[in-house]
Formats: C-alpha cells, structure tokens, sequence
C-alpha cells in the first residue's frame, strides 16, 4: 500500500474513531458504498432513497426521521491513486449519531475492516 493510499485509510478511521461514517465508490472493500449505503435497512430504502437530492457540484443530502444527512459523490469526493493507477475515492457522511443510527452505520464493523486493512 503506497502512503497516499494508507494516508487515506488513517483519515477515514479518524473520521470514524470520531463518531463520523464514511463512504467509498467500490464496493471491493466491505465498507458502506456511495450507492448502496441507504439501503441497509430494506424496509426503508425507498423512503431514504428518495430523499436524497443533488445540490450541484458532487453535494448530497438526504433525510431519516431523525433528521439530515449530507455526503459527496462523483468528483467531489476524495480521491487518491494506488500504485497502478487506479483510484480510491470516499467520502464523509455528515449526520447525528441518530441519523447514522437510522441508515444503519456499523461504525464499530467499520473500524474493523480499516484497521486490517492498515495491518
């Protein structure tokens, strides 16, 4: 792992180890995806999904019944390249412990899969 990428993965678990989630593009890693984070729970996919609005510029905000939550896609999420080129893209998501909570976030499972991938 190159350290722009490691650099990466350390910022992500601050960002969790500091009650925030985050997002990734892929879906190769086992961590909540920018498509399919909102649909943990299957009986209120729909009612969060369509929620979400693009505010312009990779912005997006969603809500739950607890309240707002923000996040970047496309080119407005960070984004680094590995060794062979390929880029790693995430992004924060911006919400209240009981909005993280009604999308389902396993911040601790998430911190998991960082930390082995760190090892």
């Amino acid at each position: 792992m190159n350290s722009v990428i490691r650099e990466a993965w350390e910022t992500m678990l601050s960002y969790l180890e500091d009650g925030r989630a985050v997002i990734v593009a892929s879906d190769s890693h086992g961590l909540p995806t920018l498509h399919n984070f909102y649909k943990q729970d299957p009986e209120k996919t729909e009612q969060y999904r369509g929620t979400i609005k693009h505010q312009g510029y990779g912005f997006f905000f969603g809500e739950t019944e607890n309240g707002r939550f923000e996040f970047c896609g496309g080119g407005a999420m960070q984004s680094v390249r590995d060794e062979t080129g390929k880029y790693f893209s995430w992004s924060a998501v911006d919400a209240s412990p009981e909005v993280l909570a009604d999308l389902d976030f396993d911040i601790e499972k998430m911190k998991e899969i960082i930390r082995a991938k760190l090892a």
